[in-house]
C-alpha cells in the first residue's frame, strides 16, 4: 500500500516574461525512491514512430518496462496547483526546448513507458498517460501491514512507534513488538463479526523466538485517582494456570469477558502520515473506591476506545490510556506515527549509495570478484576466484557504479561492466554491504541474479593511469614499434617459468619450449570496445577513457600464424591471415600474461577460438581451442631481447657503459691484421674524394682508430634495437663561447635566447671527418651507368664506396660543411653564419641532419649500425671473438634486420658496399664478400688520424706545421710537448701570442697550462 503514496514538492519560477511555471518532484512513501528515470538515448534505433500521434515509443528494456532511478527526475505537470482532483494530465520532461518525454501506460499490459513529442502537443497526446493527485483516505492496518510497516521492511523486523508527545509510561514504547490478527473463533462472544476478523490484531513481545507478552489495556489504573486505565504487558495470558505450560493466547482468553481489551485496531491516514489506536473493549468501575470488585453491574464496558495520552499531574509529562470520554468526533490527543517510515524525506532505513565512479566489486571474503570470465565472453556474470590476477588491470572485472540521484545519500546505483556492459540498474545498497536483490542484463537468456544474501565489497579505482590508459585490458604495441621490434611468448606455468613459444627444429608446429621463438606482429585494426563514453558519463567520471584494442597478425621469419588440420597452431604460408588480440588474463609481479584470441571484424565470438596448452603430458603444443574452454592458457609477451646490434657500452670489453664517445679500432676478423681506415692504395684514390679503406696496419701507418658517436639510441623500441652511431677522423673539439652582454640575447633569427644561443656568442661543436656512404652522390649524379657518378662508386655500374666528409656536431644536429666552409680552417667555423648561409640558399635539409630523437629507425647514409653474425652466441661475451663479430650495416629492405641489405664489402682489395640485394644469410657465410669485424679500445700504440692544420682549444689554438708545433694566445702559460713514449720534447713558458716551438716528425702530445692536452701531428 505504501508503495502507491507519493510525496510531492512543487517549485514555483517566475520567468523573465512574467510568466509562471512549476516544477514538480515525486518521492514514494513506500520505496523510499523519487520518481525518476534514466534518460534514454533518443537517437538509437528501433523506436516505433506513430505518424499519426506524431510519438515515437521508447522500449527501455526488454518488458518495456522503465527502470527507475536516474537523473530525469524534475517534471512538467499540472499548472492547476490548488486544484489536483481536476482532469488527468501528462506527466513529462523537457529534453530540448520544445521537445518533450511523458510517461505512458503500456498497451495490453501494466509496464510503463516513454512516448516523445513536441511540448505544444504533449497534453493532446494520444499515448500519454493521463494523471492526477488524490489524498488517500483513512485505512486499517492488518497485522502484516503493521509488522512490515507498510511493505518498506521485512516482517520478522517488527514494530517501533513514534509518539509527538512525552510520556512517562507508555507500553507502546517498551521495545519492538509484533502483531497478529485476531481468528475469526475469537470474536465469539466479543459482539463482533466474523469480518472484524481481518482487522483487529494481538500485540505481542518476543525473546528471541519465544512468545512473553501480549498488550492489554488493564482494568488497573495508572493513576490513584482511578480515572486513566493502563497499558500493560500481560505474562500471564500465555500461561496455563492450572499446569503452567505454555499455551496460545487464543486458548487462554477463549472464555474470557475481557478478551476484547487484548485487540487492538490500527488505522491510518497516509495524507499526514498518523496512525489512531483503539481497544476493542475497555473497563471501568462505576465508582472505584466502594466497587472493588469488577462484576457487571459495577463496571462500564466500552468499544472501540481510542488511546488517549493521559495528564495525570498537570504540566508533567503523559501517561499512555485510554479515552474515557470516548468520543469519536473528535481526534486522538497524540500524533502517532512509524517512526519516519511513511515520512516525505528518506527515514533510517538502512539504505545508502556509492559515489559515481570506477569499481571492483568483491565478495564478503574478498576471494572473489564479480566479473565476466574470457570463457563466457560477457553471456553470464559470476563471483571469479582472483588467481594470480590484477582486476585493476582488466575492464572485465571493473564496473562503472552510478549514481541515480547524485544529491541523495540513499541513491540507487547502475551498475555496467566496463568491457561487455552488462547492466543491473536500480540497485539498493544496505549498511550492512548488502545489495537488493538485481540481476545484471546479458547476451544469454539467463542472467545470474545477485544480492539479498550476498555481501559486497566496493573498492573504487582511483589510480588516474588506469582509469585515464584507453588499451587498459589488452596488449598493444604501436604500429611503430611493431614494424621494428620483435617480440617472444613466455607461458604461464607456475611449475616451470622457463617455457617459451617457439618451433622444433623442422618442425612448424608451436610449443612450450625451453628457449624462445622471436616473433614479428603486424599491426591489424584497433577499434573502441567496452562502454561507450559519452558526455553524462564523463560527468560522473571524470577522466574515464573510451577503450581501445588492436588486432596483430603473428609472423616468426616470412610464416604466418595459422591453425593446422590438426586443431594446433604452427607456422606457414597462407592466402588470408588470421589476427589476434592479446587479452589479460593473469598478471604476477607487475608482468602481465595474455590470452591468445582470434580475432573478428574488430571483435570477439563467443565460438571463437583461442591458443591454449594442455599441461597434462609432454606434448606442450599450442592447441586451437574453443573461447569456451574453461582454461584459458596466458604468456608474458616481452620484446625478444637476443641483441641483433652490437652497442659499445660493455665495461667486460673496456667500453663506456654510459655510451659516451669512444675511440675504437675495427678489425677484419678473418683477415690477418686488416683494418677499417683511410683509403691508402693509391690505385682506389681520387683526388676530390676522401676514401675509407682496409688494409694493415702498417699500411695506414698506425692511423686506425676511429671517433664514434650515438647518433640514436635508447629513443624507442627501435633505436634500443639497432643503435646508430657516427664514425669519425680528424676530430677538433671546439668549447662555445658565451655572450658577454648582461641581456638582450638574440640568435641567428632575431629571437630572444639565453647568452649560449646569442649571435654574439659562439657556439661549441666537434669537427670532424664523418664516414658515410656515396649512394646519395650516386643516385644525384644520375646514378650507376652515369660517368659523373664515377667517383663515388668503384666502376661504372660497381659497387658503391664509402668515404669521408667534413662536418661539426652541434647540440643534435650533424652539419656537413660544403662551399666556404668546406676548406675554411676550424677556429674560423662559426655555427650561426653557416646555419644562416644554408638558410638563405635554401640548402639547410640537405645538409644539416637531425640526431637523436629526431631522427627515425631507418637507415641513413651517415649513420653506421653494427649487426652481429650470431646473436645467441654474443650474449654474455667476456672478450672480443667472433661470438661477438659483426657486420658493418648501412641499409636495407627493412629498417630492423633486413634479411637484404647494404653492408660494407670488399671488392677487389676496394671497401665498397654490397648490393641492396645481398642477403644476410650469405652476408653471415662470407660469400658474398661482406666484411666481419671485431672491435676493440685503441691502445696507446693506435692513433686516431688528424690530418687538419689546427686545433682549437679554449681561446688557445695549437697549430702543427712542417717540423714544429704554433701556439697562438698563450702568452705566460707553460708550455709542455712529449712524444708518444712519453719524451718530454719541450717545456717551457711561451713569451709571445704566437710562438713556434720545434717539435719531431709524428704524433706529440701538446699541454698548456689551464688547457686540456691535446694531441697533433707534426709533419
Amino acid at each position: 500500500m505504501a508503495n502507491t503514496l507519493w510525496c510531492v514538492d512543487v517549485t514555483e519560477n517566475v520567468l523573465s516574461d512574467g510568466s509562471t511555471n512549476y516544477v514538480w518532484e515525486f518521492f514514494n512513501v513506500g520505496g523510499q525512491k523519487h520518481l525518476d528515470f534514466p534518460m534514454p538515448d533518443l537517437s538509437a534505433a528501433g523506436y516505433f514512430h506513430n505518424q499519426a500521434a506524431k510519438t515515437e515509443r521508447i522500449t527501455l528494456t526488454a518488458s518495456d518496462s522503465t527502470a527507475i532511478g536516474g537523473d530525469l527526475g524534475s517534471w512538467a505537470f499540472n499548472r492547476n496547483v490548488n486544484n489536483l482532483n481536476t482532469t488527468g494530465m501528462p506527466l513529462y520532461s523537457y529534453f530540448t526546448q520544445d521537445s518533450v518525454i511523458a510517461l505512458a501506460k503500456k498497451e495490453g499490459g501494466h509496464g510503463v513507458y516513454f512516448v516523445k513529442d513536441d511540448a505544444n502537443s504533449i497534453v493532446s497526446n494520444a499515448y500519454a498517460e493521463k494523471l492526477h493527485l488524490q489524498k488517500a483516505g483513512e485505512i486499517i492496518l492488518s497485522a502484516k501491514e503493521l509488522n512490515n510497516r507498510l511493505g518498506v521492511q521485512k516482517e520478522s523486523d517488527g514494530v517501533n512507534l513514534t509518539f509527538k508527545s512525552k510520556f512517562t509510561q507508555n507500553a507502546l514504547k517498551d521495545g519492538t513488538f509484533f502483531a497478529e490478527q485476531v481468528r475469526e473463533s475469537d470474536l465469539r462472544g466479543t459482539g463482533l463479526s466474523t469480518s472484524d476478523s481481518l482487522q483487529y490484531v494481538y500485540l505481542y513481545k518476543m525473546n528471541g523466538t519465544d512468545t512473553t507478552a501480549f498488550l492489554k489495556v488493564d482494568t488497573s489504573y495508572t493513576n490513584s485517582n482511578k480515572t486513566h486505565l493502563a497499558f500493560k504487558w500481560d505474562d500471564k495470558v500465555i500461561k496455563d494456570r492450572f499446569n503452567k505450560t505454555t499455551t496460545t493466547i487464543h486458548d487462554s482468553l477463549k472464555f474470557s469477558e475481557l478478551k476484547g481489551q487484548y485487540m487492538f485496531l490500527f488505522t491510518y491516514r497516509p495524507s499526514v502520515d498518523s496512525i489512531n489506536v483503539y481497544v476493542k473493549q475497555a473497563t471501568w468501575l462505576k465508582n472505584p473506591a466502594t466497587s472493588p470488585n469488577f462484576s457487571a453491574a459495577d463496571t462500564t464496558r466500552k468499544a472501540n476506545v481510542r488511546a488517549y495520552a493521559a495528564d495525570v499531574v498537570v504540566g508533567s509529562d503523559y501517561v499512555l490510556s485510554v479515552d474515557s470520554n470516548n468520543v469519536l468526533t473528535r481526534p486522538q490527543n497524540t500524533w502517532i506515527t512509524f517512526g519516519g517510515a511513511m515520512s516525505c524525506s528518506a527515514s533510517d532505513n538502512n539504505r545508502v549509495t556509492k559515489e559515481s565512479g570506477l569499481y571492483v566489486i568483491y565478495n564478503k571474503d574478498r576471494k572473489k570478484v564479480l566479473a565476466g570470465r574470457i570463457d563466457e565472453n560477457g553471456a553470464n556474470y559470476r563471483w571469479v576466484e582472483l588467481s594470480q590476477q590484477n582486476p585493476e588491470h582488466m575492464p572485465a572485472y571493473q564496473w562503472l557504479v552510478l549514481k541515480n540521484r547524485e544529491n541523495s545519500a540513499e541513491s540507487t546505483l547502475t551498475l555496467i561492466n566496463r568491457e561487455f556492459k552488462g547492466k543491473a540498474t536500480n540497485v539498493q545498497l544496505y549498511k550492512d554491504g548488502t545489495a537488493g536483490r538485481f540481476s545484471i542484463s546479458t547476451t544469454s537468456s539467463s542472467p545470474a541474479t545477485f544480492g539479498a544474501d550476498e555481501v559486497f565489497d566496493f573498492d573504487q579505482i582511483t589510480d588516474s593511469a588506469t582509469i585515464k590508459n584507453e588499451h587498459l585490458g589488452y596488449g598493444y604495441y604501436s604500429k611503430d614499434d611493431v614494424t621494428v621490434a620483435q617480440y617472444k611468448f613466455n607461458y604461464l606455468n607456475t611449475l616451470n617459468m622457463d617455457r617459451w613459444l617457439n618451433t622444433r627444429e623442422k618442425d612448424s608446429i608451436l610449443w612450450a619450449a625451453e628457449d624462445a621463438g622471436a616473433f614479428n606482429f603486424k599491426f591489424g585494426k584497433e577499434a573502441t570496445y567496452g562502454v561507450d563514453v559519452d558526455d553524462a558519463i564523463l560527468d560522473k567520471i571524470s577522466g574515464l577513457a573510451q577503450l581501445k584494442r588492436a588486432t596483430y597478425v603473428i609472423y616468426m621469419d616470412q610464416d604466418t600464424l595459422l591453425a593446422n588440420g590438426d586443431n594446433r597452431y604452427a607456422v606457414g604460408e597462407i592466402a588470408q591471415a588470421d589476427s589476434f588480440y592479446f587479452k589479460e588474463n593473469n598478471c604476477i609481479e607487475g608482468e602481465h600474461y595474455y590470452a591468445i584470441i582470434k580475432s573478428y571484424n574488430e571483435g570477439i565470438l563467443n565460438d571463437t577460438k583461442k591458443g591454449g596448452i594442455s599441461d597434462i603430458g609432454d606434448e606442450l603444443t599450442l592447441k586451437v581451442e574453443d573461447l569456451g574452454e574453461v582454461r584459458t592458457s596466458a604468456f608474458a609477451i616481452k620484446e625478444y631481447d637476443t641483441p641483433l646490434y652490437r652497442s659499445f657500452n660493455k665495461a667486460v670489453l673496456g667500453e663506456n657503459e654510459d655510451n659516451s664517445t669512444d675511440s675504437l679500432l675495427f678489425r677484419e676478423a678473418f683477415r690477418e691484421n686488416e683494418y677499417l681506415m683511410d683509403e691508402h692504395n693509391k690505385t682506389f684514390m681520387h683526388k676530390d674524394v676522401d676514401y675509407a679503406g682496409i688494409w694493415t696496419v702498417d699500411k695506414g701507418q698506425n692511423k686506425i682508430g676511429f671517433r664514434i658517436d650515438t647518433a640514436r639510441m635508447y629513443c624507442d623500441a627501435g633505436s634500443r634495437i639497432k643503435p646508430q652511431y657516427l664514425l669519425s677522423v680528424a676530430n677538433v673539439v671546439v668549447e662555445a663561447k658565451a655572450c658577454t652582454e648582461p641581456s638582450g640575447h638574440r640568435d641567428i633569427n632575431n629571437n630572444e635566447t639565453d647568452k649560449w644561443g646569442c649571435v654574439h656568442g659562439t657556439r661549441g661543436f666537434i669537427y670532424g671527418k664523418y664516414m658515410v656512404s656515396y649512394q646519395d652522390s650516386v643516385d644525384a649524379n644520375g646514378g650507376k651507368a652515369a660517368k659523373k657518378a664515377l667517383p663515388f662508386l668503384d666502376n661504372i655500374n660497381g659497387y658503391t664506396r664509402v668515404g669521408f666528409e667534413p662536418a661539426i656536431v652541434t647540440g643534435d644536429s650533424l652539419i656537413f660543411l660544403v662551399g666556404e666552409f668546406e676548406t675554411m680552417p676550424v677556429e674560423e667555423l662559426n655555427v650561426n653564419t653557416i646555419l644562416k648561409t644554408y638558410a638563405d640558399k635554401k640548402i639547410t635539409s640537405d645538409y644539416v641532419k637531425v640526431l637523436g630523437k629526431g631522427m627515425s629507425n631507418a637507415h641513413h647514409n651517415y649513420t653506421w649500425s653494427f649487426r652481429y653474425i650470431n646473436p645467441l652466441e654474443a650474449v654474455g661475451v667476456s672478450k672480443e671473438s667472433k661470438e661477438n663479430a659483426f657486420l658493418i650495416e648501412s641499409d636495407g629492405a627493412t629498417d630492423i634486420a633486413p634479411k637484404t641489405g647494404v653492408w660494407m664489402k670488399q671488392q677487389n682489395g676496394c671497401l665498397v658496399l654490397t648490393e641492396p640485394t645481398a642477403t644476410f644469410d650469405k652476408a653471415v657465410t662470407g660469400t658474398d664478400g661482406a666484411l666481419i669485424f671485431n672491435a676493440y679500445q685503441k691502445s696507446d700504440n693506435e692513433e686516431m688520424a688528424t690530418d687538419n692544420e689546427a686545433i682549437a682549444t679554449s681561446e688557445v689554438t695549437i697549430i702543427t706545421q712542417q717540423g714544429a708545433v704554433r701556439i697562438a694566445n698563450a702568452e705566460g702559460k707553460k708550455v709542455v710537448i712529449t712524444n708518444i713514449l712519453g719524451q718530454t720534447v719541450a717545456n717551457t713558458v711561451i713569451t709571445s701570442s704566437d710562438a713556434v716551438i720545434a717539435a719531431p716528425q709524428g704524433v706529440v702530445v701538446v699541454a698548456v697550462e689551464g688547457e686540456e692536452a691535446v694531441k697533433a701531428i707534426v709533419k
